[in-house]
């Protein structure tokens, strides 16, 4: 990452907004338009846009100025941490990459959000102004939308590369997924032009910094994730069988939703309830527990099942190596 800037501009987006086309910024927006439904949906989506410094950045102006909803980040990169106890975790932000803002008025877990522009960059604001305008132009509108489903999508690509057993593993599949977006084929490789100090890595991947050093000397080691002198990042396709899916091991989750067993109370007339109430009461909360008895039962069936197919080919396995062990030990010496 370059360097937090120190001046006051950093901390926030240029004041004086610029006006563009949101087609022009994205032009991904468009496909499907015919030239002349181009220039129409690129004039009737001008969207503000603000330069973003590089260093820390509080996007809360861009919510209190116009009420925005959201931006796309059109030019350079910014990561976004979650800061909760002591730990943080990050992610980095594309072209191209939809955001949202505001606050969450369900959540209970305590976090805090912080934004870093890596690199100058431009936002898109997405603001009721511009909302109503796309109206006009629902397809644009289910693209943004597609855009943020994919980046749902990564969130989880990421969650599943911070549970690998090994930092190396995390690593090289953190830096792959990179590439999808900042990859580019070079002479040696694909080649990731991003400055990723270790101290950000293992916010990425959710480990220490020192970890991530030595995973990274392991990798370089190996050939497979390389750091040129530039500051880039050299792939090589030998590593990715390291990061196949193992379909074998995949069981269903063990996870169900419990019965609210406090329905009827909460339906029920208060604390003055007559006998029939109650026996209502009562009927309702065996049916309950009969139908959740029966569902742990079948899950209960299903994990012994999982259990005696795996012992029976354990037993195969460890009678195909003793028949092998007993063949070679027949054979004549050589």
């Amino acid at each position: 990452m370059l360097p937090p800037a120190t001046s006051a501009e950093a901390t926030r987006g240029t004041p004086n907004p610029e006006a563009a086309s949101l087609l022009d910024l994205v032009p991904e927006l468009g496909d499907g338009f015919s030239e002349h439904e181009r220039g129409a949906v690129r004039r009737g989506t001008a969207v503000r846009t603000v330069k973003v410094a590089p260093g820390p950045w509080s996007p809360s102006d861009l919510v209190e100025d116009s009420g925005a909803v959201g931006f796309v980040l059109a030019e350079g990169a910014i990561v976004r941490d979650v800061l909760m106890a002591g730990s943080v975790a990050s992610d980095l932000l594309g072209p191209g990459d939809v955001a949202g803002l505001g606050e969450d008025d369900t959540a209970l877990v305590p976090v805090e959000l912080r934004w870093t522009a890596s690199a100058p960059s431009r936002v898109a604001v997405l603001d009721p102004r511009l909302l109503a305008a796309l109206e006009a132009w629902p397809a644009v509108t289910a693209r943004l939308l597609a855009r943020a489903t994919r980046q749902t999508s990564t969130l989880g690509v990421l969650r599943a590369i911070s549970q690998l057993p090994r930092v190396d593993q995390r690593l090289l599949a953190l830096f792959w997924h990179l590439a999808e977006h900042w990859g580019r084929v070079g002479r040696d490789g694909i080649v990731v032009r991003l400055a990723l100090t270790h101290e950000t890595l293992g916010r990425m991947v959710g480990a220490r910094r020192p970890t991530v050093s030595l995973a990274l000397k392991e990798l370089a080691t190996a050939g497979t994730v390389v750091r040129r002198l530039d500051g880039a990042w050299v792939l090589r396709r030998e590593g990715l069988e390291r990061l196949a899916p193992e379909p074998a091991r995949w069981q269903p989750p063990d996870a169900t939703v419990l019965p609210d067993l406090d329905a009827g109370v909460r339906t029920a007339a208060g604390p003055g309830l007559t006998d029939g109430a109650r026996r209502d009461e009562m009927r309702l909360r065996l049916r309950l527990l009969d139908g959740f008895h029966a569902e742990q039962e079948r899950r209960v069936r299903e994990v012994l099942e999982r259990c005696a197919a795996t012992r029976e080919e354990l037993i195969r396995t460890r009678q195909r190596r003793d028949a092998t062990n007993l063949q070679r030990s027949r054979e004549p010496p050589r």
